[in-house]
């Protein structure tokens, strides 16, 4: 199927956040057995095709190689299901780079109040940042880009790149995502490990490099010389939003919240 027009995409969210208030309800569905199994099935169907016509996006590049990370994105607004913490539809994504390990990521609201958002959503702070435990593993390098959206929010992908294999335990919870399952029925990840807005250093360490925004080449670049995302001002701590709410919480303390994680 064709990637969505916009208004396409809107008439399927609205028909799909208005079904997932009926089957989720409260107390549970109210009307017939047969009423309820027609709209799950219709349910599915919406959530198909969303997650099928989504854009595949580029969202980073391989620091060793260029080649171009691409993942589904839903630019129009923040209720659609891509966002969601929890409950989010399975998505296809294209395959990434050989060297492809995790992606974190930042969202810059400009401000705004994200009205539209009925379920949680964890978009990460809104300023670009690392995470130490992963980006001190022995040869890791993160990548940090930026996509500006339709809305004016602006997203600040983050992705982490190592030649040689990683344990996934290693890792962190995937951005946007409160927890998700390891490989291998390997159990359940929610990571609470620190962050660290303070990009210089690793910028000189080699361990970070950064995309221009707006840059159609993607060219992967080193230095801090003329680097757009050091010292940018915003709370530095993950944003919290639901229901039309944006909470600012506490940045991560690294306090472990499960037996698989080490933060």
């Amino acid at each position: 199927m064709a990637d969505f027009t916009a208004e396409e995409r809107n008439a399927v969210v609205a028909e799909y956040l208005r079904i997932w208030g009926q089957t989720m309800a409260p107390g549970g569905y109210e009307g017939d057995p047969h009423s309820y199994h027609v709209l799950k099935e219709r349910l599915l169907t919406l959530e198909r095709e969303y997650a099928d016509r989504l854009p595949r996006v580029v969202m980073g590049a391989c620091p060793f190689t260029g080649d171009l990370l691409k993942r589904a994105l839903d630019p129009w607004g923040m209720e659609g299901p891509w966002w969601w913490a929890e409950a989010g539809p399975e998505i296809d994504e294209p395959g990434a780079p050989d060297a492809f390990r995790m992606l974190s990521g930042a969202a810059d609201l400009k401000g705004r109040e994200p009205s539209e958002v009925v379920e949680a959503v964890l978009p990460g702070p809104p300023v670009p940042f690392v995470i130490p435990r992963v980006l001190n593993l022995p040869g890791m390098v993160a990548v940090i880009a930026a996509l500006d959206l339709p809305g004016g929010d602006r997203l600040y992908p983050i992705s982490y790149w190592c030649a040689e294999e990683v344990d996934p335990k290693a890792l962190h919870t995937p951005w946007l995502r409160a927890t998700y399952w390891l490989p291998d029925d390997g159990g359940w990840m929610a990571c609470n490990a620190t962050w660290d807005f303070d990009l210089a250093p690793w910028i000189q360490q080699g361990k970070l490099k950064w995309i221009l925004p707006g840059d159609e080449t993607w060219q992967v670049r080193e230095g801090v010389e003329k680097c757009p995302y050091l010292e940018l001002p915003g709370h530095q701590g993950p944003q919290i939003i639901e229901k039309g709410a944006l909470e600012n919480a506490d940045p991560p303390t690294g306090e472990a919240l499960n037996p698989y994680a080490d933060e």
